[in-house]
């Protein structure tokens, strides 16, 4: 999982890299007919009667190769200056890490903040909003007045699979209120270590609790 997560790592810097390398590039060829592939009406990609595989592969078939990569980095937000760079390279992720938030921590402030970002994707070629995600690991702790709960490895020593559950429902009851319906957590390595940095993210080194309390 280690391995995994730092190679996943590796990838979206080099993607983040791409941008800022071909930030003043054409994203889209010269001769892109932007109205064949954006303004069909009724197309595929939108009929909820054609299977998921149907859909995915219309709106695949119909995006450059540029809106792929957009679609695949994820960009930590105050990285980003404009709002409009998030039509500019058809961004599909966007991550507020510590500190990134908005300039009152505000349960509404988040909210405007999310909207915002939001709302700039309905300037890209096919409005694919935005996947936003913020470090959740034990409450939306970056929120004033959000619930902040032990960290993993507290709830990882109650062995209380009914109560780590209860955590993480009440956690995404207080991000999906801000707008945020994706969440980094919680870290399931097992650990052997303890001088590792993130012991205290994990359920601990129990592998049959640890799965158990991950599922």
């Amino acid at each position: 999982v280690v391995f995994l997560t730092f190679c996943v790592g590796i990838l979206i810097l080099i993607l983040g890299a791409l941008f800022f390398v071909f930030r003043n590039k054409n994203i889209a060829p010269l001769n892109d007919n932007l109205s064949e592939r954006c303004s069909q009406e009724n197309p595929p990609y939108l009929n909820q009667n054609l299977s998921i595989q149907e859909r995915a592969e219309d709106l695949i078939g119909r995006m450059t190769e540029w809106e792929k990569i957009g679609q695949m980095a994820l960009i930590e937000k105050n990285s980003i200056h404009d709002l409009g760079e998030i039509s500019k390279y058809d961004l599909g992720a966007v991550l507020s890490g510590g500190g990134a938030g908005p300039k009152e921590e505000t349960p509404l402030a988040w909210l405007n903040m999310v909207n915002s970002f939001q709302s700039a994707t309905k300037d890209t070629c096919f409005k694919i909003p935005l996947l936003y995600g913020i470090d959740a690991v034990h409450g939306h702790a970056n929120v004033l007045g959000a619930t902040v709960f032990p960290h993993a490895i507290a709830l990882g020593a109650s062995h209380d699979a009914d109560l780590v559950k209860r955590v993480a429902v009440a956690t995404a009851e207080e991000m999906a209120a801000t707008g945020i319906y994706w969440s980094f957590s919680t870290n399931l390595d097992v650990v052997k270590d303890i001088r590792w940095g993130k012991t205290y993210e994990t359920f601990g080194s129990d592998t049959a609790n640890v799965a158990r309390l991950g599922v």
